[in-house]
């Protein structure tokens, strides 16, 4: 018998909603860690006008299962599936009708709605978070706290940072700045769930105590407008500059060898005094020159007994 359309056929099932285990719902797992398909979204209340459209029109996009022991756990489309289980309860369907003002039976009458599931897939728990994030990022984008989470997630179940760029979209060292977030304190993170503070700006936070991060995020609400990136920036440099040592840098200026090779090479080189001829030629490669400099050789000896005792 022909197909009705060319390419490789696929095995789907229907299945009803309660024959689905929705890890959080139908299981005791109340946090990411305890099982990787655990979202804490998925305690977000159903729309009725959600759940009454697939009650009347079905379910278009099957869901994605894998087989843990008995469990068919719903991998991709949890929300569908908390939507089949609604419009398929008799009080529910009443309270339509009511609300709606349409005749009895309307609603109540309809048969069950039944999920379309997919071939159950063959995946190991890093698949199964990965396929439970692309869903989530592909329908709604994740906020940033939600991101770092889902990042820490994987990052502990042994996935590097390229892979991890690579599933979220974005870079290596976006996938650094994002879990920087998990630095931050509580009340902060809140605060950029609830749009108060930007992410960009709150990360330039993170140099600062958990405390100190409380009050900073207190103070930038008490002027009103929301602080720029640009100035929380600007005050976390000016921070760095009052923690600096007073005084001359510590930083000693980079010297390039081409230099210090012209001096060695000036007519003047001759006039500096003997150990400063010789330090300076050390340093362009003339190892025995070391030996020359008074006290140079017992500085080097016991520098090297230093990093022998760290090793």
């Amino acid at each position: 018998m022909k197909q009705a359309l060319e390419g490789k056929r696929l095995n789907a099932f229907l299945v009803a909603p309660d024959d689905l285990t929705i890890v959080g719902i139908d299981t005791n797992h109340t946090k990411r860690e305890e099982h990787p398909l655990y979202d804490p979204r998925i305690l977000t209340p159903i729309d009725d006008l959600w759940a009454l459209n697939i009650l009347l029109y079905g379910i278009q996009q099957p869901v994605i299962v894998r087989k843990n022991g008995p469990l068919s756990e719903v991998v991709m489309g949890r929300r569908r599936v908390r939507g089949a289980r609604l419009a398929n309860d008799p009080a529910w369907r009443a309270r339509m009708e009511r609300e709606r003002g349409v005749a009895p039976g309307t609603y109540t009458a309809l048969p069950l709605v039944q999920v379309p599931v997919m071939a159950p897939i063959k995946v190991d728990d890093v698949g199964a978070l990965a396929r439970r994030i692309l869903e989530n990022e592909r329908r709604q984008d994740d906020g940033p706290i939600a991101k770092a989470k889902n990042m820490a997630q994987l990052r502990a179940m042994g996935v590097d940072d390229d892979n991890i760029a690579v599933l979220f979209g974005v870079s290596t060292k976006q996938v650094q700045k994002i879990l920087s977030v998990l630095d931050l304190d509580a009340k902060v993170q809140k605060a950029i769930e609830a749009q108060e503070v930007t992410f960009s700006a709150a990360v330039q936070l993170t140099d600062l105590t958990r405390e100190q991060q409380v009050a900073k995020l207190e103070e930038w609400k008490a002027a009103g407008a929301p602080v720029s990136v640009t100035e929380a920036k600007r005050q976390r440099q000016e921070r760095a500059k009052a923690q600096a040592p007073e005084g001359p840098s510590t930083r000693a200026a980079k010297v390039p060898t081409g230099t210090l090779r012209k001096v060695a090479a000036h007519d003047a080189f001759k006039d500096l005094s003997d150990d400063a001829r010789w330090v300076l030629e050390w340093v362009l490669g003339d190892a025995g020159k070391a030996k020359k400099v008074k006290g140079l050789t017992k500085i080097l000896n016991a520098l090297e007994k230093c990093a022998d005792a760290e090793e």
